[in-house]
């Protein structure tokens, strides 16, 4: 029945035909293929009835049924038969080498019948060349797991005959085929789901293999849709390749990947063109697509027309790829709104931007609800040139809360724009290494963003190595939400300038470490920048007592307000270190108090060109050019001149205009004796009152030293070193106790003032000790009329005793029925200076009830 048996074979020819052993007569056998020794099979028959399988040897056996081990009868090479079509009552549907793979060499024909199961059928099948261009036929759900995962000697393989309209799964169909130079697969219809089914081809070959897969349709899959992932992971493309015009399922997908693939040649590109029907949440994967050549290869990626509007997820889409271009990003229509674009194109370090960025429609469609860290980190990199920077559009990131690493490490020829992104003004942003290391080639700036509305939580490491011009965070920036500036502008020394919102609020940071580095080996931030920071420091962390280093920066030096501001923050615990010599004040004037009564006006002695003067006091007038200052001779206050120059900096200087008078004595008192004013000022601790005097004790003890008392309503009084205030509800016993939060010392002058802001439980009680706030109290009762007598030096009952006699010195005490405010007290203080004190018959809001001089 077969010719040729018993006949030599010299060798095995490469086409089938009758001098092969098992060659029966034509069309005679459906399914052969050639082996050159001995092979196990696994082959179970399609239904009821008997199927045949002929050896190379002559013996033909007539099996049935399911069948998991077939043996051949010897290692006779030559072909083996099965599904013999006039003598079988049915065929068998199963197939697969079970053992003796390496002796497969090649699939002669794939018979008329369709297959249920090639699952594994060549697995492992090493030295398997061919596989035939004759159709293959897939049956309801053919399973082709693994048919041929791990035929490494496949060179070429042809399937776009095939009829796979019914297959079921091909994971791994092909996967491992290293060898594999050429696969046709063009205009394909294929019905499946499947993962990794090319995996790993073409690796070993030197130009990759040629993937013809232009026109492949699988709109008919009607199987989950979900496992169709990695399909071209890990595979070396040839730049011949075409995966062009691909129909994909109208259904819901997973994303197709070319994970971990390359591709050979110089200019090569990967043609992606015309994709319709993309279905998949995510966009295509092209992370760790890598360029043979290296980074001179130039790799482009062609994605033109690609259907992105079921597209949800931007996902490390291009991640550690070498992809030099992506043609077609402007080409993108809108997405189903993205909302993840974390890593997107981490470490394209040889991509540009420059010939095809972002299409408006595309990023305009973005509406980001996870933090797109480290999305365009690297980017340029390695070009000299740079790459342009990514379109931003109208991109909205209002939804998230955090920006690191975003740009970090990338080259850009010029700035991004941020003019028209959409971020949140309630959520703050953390810039954690957002800038880190970024490069702008131009010189310019990101300012586009920092003249948005937003609040920040983070800058750490926010610009550290960055080389852009300057930095100038607007007025809309609301830094009080921010933890930390650690290292924000390290090892930036190409920063010109970092400028800081003049409302700055810096509060948030509560620990120097957070403070930490912020400068080191950065900018020179200019003195103006400095000066701004400073004041800032000042309104809104005085007394945090942190450490701050501004390397060689410099602060404008006295007469300057902000240098007062300085000491103040040094003297509240600050260490600020800024440049050894401050800068001068670009604006003089040859004194800075002055007697209203003697003098009323003072021109400066230095002019800055352009400079515009203006006062903060309405009772001041300054000519905005000359920066003359003129006042009435009655005019007490301490008014701000500010010059403004033209470049937006500005500095102050502080004046005082105060009526003064005599003062060469004070009253000294021996701790036995007092001064009795009487009962008739009582009523004025019914309501809002003040009072203000200066005090020397001679000693610090455990002694009630009052030095201004109304009984028990109200008694004022030095105990170990701290000013204390009572009142009371009461004529005789004290209710609520006010204690200062600092200690004072012996035989030293202090100011010592009291306000309540009116009388009833609920109103406020301030303690002011030389010209500042010390302490603020709600207080908790009222003040009784007192029936004891007002008295300076101790306390009188009501009955007239006395005791808590002051030991010390007690001058220009003064009483006013209304409350001071801190401006007021503070003139008071000011006013101090040899043999002089202020006039407080004319003091701005009106005069004390009383005033003694004691001694003048």
């Amino acid at each position: 029945m077969f010719g040729g048996l018993g006949m030599p074979i010299p060798y095995l020819s490469n086409k089938p035909g009758p001098g092969r052993p098992g060659w029966g007569p034509a069309g005679s056998y459906d399914f052969q293929f050639e082996v050159t020794g001995a092979v196990t099979i696994k082959a179970n028959a399609a239904g009821a009835g008997n199927f045949r399988v002929s050896w190379p040897n002559g013996t033909t056996q007539v099996l049935s049924s399911n069948n998991a081990s077939i043996a051949a009868p010897d290692g006779t090479p030559g072909i083996v038969s099965i599904n013999n079509e006039k003598l079988d009552t049915t065929y068998a549907d199963e197939f697969a080498i079970v053992s003796g793979q390496a002796n497969v060499s090649k699939v002669i024909s794939w018979g008329a019948n369709p297959w249920n199961n090639l699952s594994s059928a060549f697995l492992n099948c090493t030295n398997l060349t061919d596989i035939s261009t004759t159709t293959l036929t897939t049956g309801v759900s053919c399973v082709l797991t693994s048919a041929f995962r791990s035929c490494t000697s496949l060179a070429e393989v042809d399937i776009s005959s095939w009829n796979m309209t019914n297959a079921a799964r091909i994971d791994q169909l092909f996967d491992a085929c290293t060898g594999l130079q050429v696969f046709q697969a063009s205009n394909l219809n294929l019905n499946h789901t499947s993962r990794w089914w090319l995996r790993g081809t073409g690796t070993a070959v030197t130009d990759g293999c040629e993937y013809r897969l232009n026109g492949l349709n699988i709109t008919a899959t009607s199987y989950a849709a979900s496992n169709m992932i990695d399909w071209f992971t890990g595979i070396k493309i040839n730049p011949s390749s075409s995966f062009a015009n691909i129909s994909w399922p109208s259904v819901t997908h997973a994303t197709t990947s070319f994970g971990g693939s390359s591709i050979t040649g110089v200019n090569s590109t990967l043609d992606c063109t015309g994709w319709t029907n993309y279905n998949s949440a995510s966009f295509p994967y092209f992370g760790s697509l890598t360029a043979t050549e290296g980074g001179t290869s130039n790799m482009k990626i062609n994605i033109t027309n690609l259907s992105v509007s079921s597209v949800t997820s931007f996902n490390r889409s291009f991640l550690a790829s070498s992809v030099s271009e992506i043609i077609g990003l402007n080409s993108l229509e809108a997405s189903a709104g993205i909302t993840n674009m974390e890593f997107a194109f981490y470490l394209c370090t040889f991509l540009s931007f420059s010939n095809s960025n972002f299409s408006n429609a595309f990023i305009n469609s973005f509406s980001l609800t996870s933090n797109p860290a480290q999305a365009f980190r690297g980017v340029g990199g390695s070009l000299s040139s740079g790459s342009a920077p990514p379109n931003l559009g109208s991109l909205n990131i209002s939804g998230i809360s955090s920006l690191t690493q975003m740009f970090q490490s990338a080259k850009f020829s010029s700035a991004p724009d941020f003019s028209n992104v959409a971020m949140s003004t309630t959520n703050p942003y953390d810039f954690s290494s957002c800038f880190n290391g970024m490069a702008i080639l131009d010189n310019s700036n990101i300012d586009s963003l920092f003249a948005k509305t937003f609040k920040v939580s983070g800058f750490s490491s926010a610009f550290s190595s960055c080389q852009i011009s300057s930095v100038t965070i607007g007025n809309n920036v609301d830094l009080s939400t921010c933890t930390t500036f650690n290292r924000a502008f390290l090892s930036a020394s190409t920063i010109s300038d970092v400028s800081f919102p003049t409302n700055a609020d810096f509060s948030g940071v509560t620990t120097s470490t957070n403070w930490q580095y912020m400068f080191l080996a950065g900018p020179t931030l200019s003195t103006c920048s400095v000066d701004n920071f400073i004041r800032r420091l000042h309104a809104t962390a005085l007394n945090y007592g942190l450490v701050i280093n501004f390397n060689n920066a410099a602060t404008t030096e006295a007469p300057s307000v902000v240098s007062s501001k300085v000491a103040d923050l040094e003297a509240a615990g600050w260490t600020i270190t800024d440049n050894s010599t401050d800068a001068t004040l670009p604006f003089t004037y040859p004194s800075y108090s002055f007697d209203s009564e003697v003098t009323q006006s003072v021109t400066p002695t230095t002019i800055p060109t352009g400079g515009q003067f203006s006062s903060t006091d309405p009772g001041v007038t300054v000519n905005a050019s000359t920066g003359v200052v003129s006042w009435a001779n009655t005019f007490m206050g301490t008014p701000t001149i500010r010059c403004t120059y033209t470049d937006g900096c500005y500095n102050e200087v502080k004046m005082s205009m105060i009526i003064t008078v005599d003062n060469n004595y004070s009253m000294e008192f021996d701790g036995v004796s007092h001064v009795r004013i009487g009962k008739e000022l009582n009523s004025v601790f019914q309501d809002a009152f003040s009072y203000s005097a200066w005090v020397k004790f001679n000693s610090v003890n455990a002694n009630y030293q009052s030095f201004l008392s109304a009984g028990f309503p109200f008694q004022s009084y030095i105990f170990n070193g701290t000013v204390k205030m009572w009142i009371s509800s009461s004529n005789s016993t004290s209710t609520e106790s006010i204690p200062a939060s600092s200690t004072l010392t012996a035989n030293t002058w202090y100011h010592v003032a009291f306000t309540r802001s009116g009388n009833g439980v609920g109103n406020t009680n301030k303690i002011y000790i030389n010209g500042q706030l010390n302490v603020t109290d709600i207080s908790s009762t009222t003040v009784a009329l007192s029936n004891a007598n007002l008295t300076i030096g101790s306390i009188e009952s009501s009955s007239g005793s006395a005791n808590y006699y002051f030991n010390g010195n007690i001058d220009e005490v003064s009483l006013f029925n209304r409350e001071l405010t801190a401006a007021q007290i503070k003139l008071i203080y000011d006013a101090n200076s040899t043999n002089k004190a202020i006039k407080l018959s004319s003091l701005p809001g009106g005069a004390p009830v009383a005033w003694y001089r004691m001694g003048d």
